[in-house]
Formats: C-alpha cells, sequence, structure tokens
C-alpha cells in the first residue's frame, strides 16, 4: 500500500459513490464484512450473513432540480438485471442511492429534501413516488423488481469545496472516532487514509474491503506519526545521522505495507513470548520498552520490507514497533469499534 502523502490529489480525485460507500460502510460497520466500489455495481455492501446490497449510484450537480429520469431509468434496469441473476435470498436490498432533493420530480413530493441522510423502502416512499418507480419499471421491457427489496437513499453531496461536499461523511467519521476513541485532531489524517483507500480500490474491478484492510488504514493515523519522534530519537538514543535517515523513511517503509492487523498482532504475539521468556521484567515502563524492542526489532523488518540490515534502516524497524507499543490501547479500542 503506497500511501499518498498529497492529501489534495486525493480528495481531488475522489467521487460521489466513494463518499457514499464510505459513508455506509461507517453507519453499518458491525453488520458488514466488506464493501467494494465499481465491484459488480457502482457500491456492492457485503454483509456479515453472506447476502449482498447492490447500489446504483447517481450523481447530480444541481441537487436541487428535479432529477434527469433517465438515470433512474437506467438504475432500475441494472438493477432489475442484478435482481435476475441472483437468488433473492442472497440480496439484502436493491438500492437507487442518489443526491438529489427531488429525484422524482418536485412534484412528486419534498421528502427527500428534509436531511442529509434520507432512506425508503418502496413500500414506504409517498404514493406519487410509488407510482413513479411503477411507471418506470413498467417503460422497462422485460424487467422486473422485487419491490420488497427495493430501498431508495439520498446522501447529501454537493458545493463548492471539498469541506463542503464532504460534510455528510465528516459526520460519519467523526462518530466512528468518537467510538474508536480517536482524538479529534486525527480526523485529517484518517480522513485522508480513508480517502487513499476508497479511491484506489475503485481503480480495480472488483476490489474488495475487507474489515481488516480499513482496520489497516485506520492504524496509520497512530503508526504514521511524526510527533512522537523526537522522544523515540532521546529514548533509543539514536545518532544524528540515523535521525535524519528515520525522518525522510520511515513512511515509506511502512507505507510498503498492506497495514493490517497482522503487523499488529505480530508484535504482540512477540511481547506474550518475551513475557514468557523474562518472568521478572524490567522494573520501569522505559526499561521494558527499551529492552524488549533492542531484542525484538529486527524480527519486524521483513514485515515492513526492509531487505537491507543497514543500521539506519534497521531503527526504522525499531521506531515503528515503538509506535505500535505505545499505541497498544489506541488499537483495542480501534478493533471493538470495527469488528
Amino acid at each position: 500500500m503506497a500511501v499518498d502523502t498529497n492529501a489534495a490529489s486525493v480528495e481531488a480525485a475522489f467521487h460521489y459513490q466513494d463518499v457514499a460507500a464510505l459513508y455506509l460502510f461507517l453507519k453499518n460497520i458491525k453488520e458488514l464484512k466488506s464493501f467494494e466500489v465499481e465491484g459488480e455495481e457502482d457500491i456492492d455492501l457485503i454483509w456479515r450473513n453472506g447476502k449482498k446490497s447492490y447500489i446504483q449510484a447517481k450523481e447530480t450537480v444541481s441537487p436541487y432540480e428535479t432529477f434527469n429520469v433517465q438515470y433512474i431509468k437506467k438504475a432500475l434496469a441494472v438493477l432489475s438485471k442484478d435482481q435476475e441473476e441472483c437468488n433473492n435470498d442472497d440480496i439484502k436490498s436493491l438500492t437507487f442511492l442518489t443526491n438529489s432533493h427531488f429525484p422524482f420530480g418536485k412534484r412528486a413530493g419534498h421528502e427527500f429534501d428534509n436531511d442529509d441522510y434520507i432512506f425508503f423502502t418502496y413500500q414506504d416512499l409517498p404514493p406519487k413516488m410509488q407510482r413513479k418507480v411503477a411507471s418506470l419499471m413498467e417503460s422497462l421491457s422485460n424487467s422486473i423488481i422485487d419491490y420488497k427489496l427495493l430501498h431508495i437513499i439520498k446522501i447529501e453531496y454537493y458545493g463548492s469545496d471539498n469541506a463542503t461536499r464532504l460534510r455528510v461523511l465528516r459526520k460519519s467519521i467523526e462518530e466512528f472516532m468518537d467510538s474508536a476513541q480517536i482524538p479529534s485532531n486525527k480526523y485529517q489524517t484518517l480522513l485522508h487514509h480513508l480517502l487513499f483507500m476508497t479511491s484506489s480500490s475503485s481503480e480495480f474491478q472488483n476490489k474488495t474491503i475487507e474489515k481488516n484492510d480499513f482496520a489497516g488504514y485506520a492504524s496509520l493515523v497512530y503508526l504514521d506519526d511524526t510527533s512522537r519522534i523526537e522522544k523515540f530519537f532521546e529514548e533509543f538514543d539514536i545518532s544524528h545521522t540515523n535521525e535524519e535517515y528515520i525522518r525522510n523513511q520511515y513512511s515509506q517503509y511502512l507505507s510498503s505495507l498492506t497495514v493490517d492487523p497482522h503487523l499488529i498482532n505480530k508484535v504482540n504475539q512477540l511481547v506474550i513470548n518475551y513475557n514468557t521468556d523474562h518472568p521478572t521484567p524490567p522494573q520501569s515502563r522505559r526499561s521494558y520498552e527499551l529492552d524488549f524492542i533492542n531484542k525484538n526489532y529486527k524480527k519486524l523488518a521483513p514485515d515492513l520490507g526492509i531487505s537491507n540490515y543497514k543500521s539506519e534502516s534497521l531503527e526504522v524497524a525499531k521506531f515503528i514497533m515503538w509506535l505500535i507499543i505505545i499505541n497498544n490501547a489506541n488499537f483495542k479500542s480501534l478493533k471493538e469499534a470495527i469488528f
């Protein structure tokens, strides 16, 4: 995973379906197994019970104007084909998703104009909107849809800058951060990593984002952290020559990973092994950390893509292992919020 450090370039490449996919994943994170952007559909949600939600996402640049009916017809036709190709028992929902406040026209009602996020099953739609959907389905020859599976969702996405367009996503990220006990000052860092994760996966059709993938990118808010680097240099008495190397290179080694909990789990297993071999560990926390890391950091080098064993490269492994050790409580909270 090569993490782009240019947040502006990542956000510029971000699209509505990426925003919506992330929003829906975060909203249902405990019940979902994974999600895809540009998979079988614009968005696929894969639930823990194995069922799928197929989502057609249609954005408009003028969300307060009447939506183009041809987009709705096209979405319904694709969802009908999804239903035809799948066993209904394997489908949780067939969803038409938009940022439009009036997807069925202003005369059909203003229910979608009431909030940033609006959800309707077909059965709960106002009668005028139900009739519009039924009429559109009738105009699609040889297309049928099980209305019990049909959902209509609006997720707001509109504005002249990223902060405005991403305001709904920001709410869901901040709610997740609260449940995972991630400090609020980490918002921009987390946003950037999640944007990169989602937009880069959408470049490859059928690239599923598993929960472990999400956990790995979220954990980067702690691992990719230069704020503690001075303390590390002091604690481990790093030479001035190696200091400069670590500043310039550690993010490269970290981003060479497909970061997932295996890295954290490996360090935790090394801790267990160390505690078993040292029934009487060093008394102070500082002495404990120094002794453990100095005896184990080389074991982490292969996982970081460190193939040369020069001292400056190995001290990058030492730094990352130290970050994992001091953030263990944070990673536990993160895991509880995701799984």
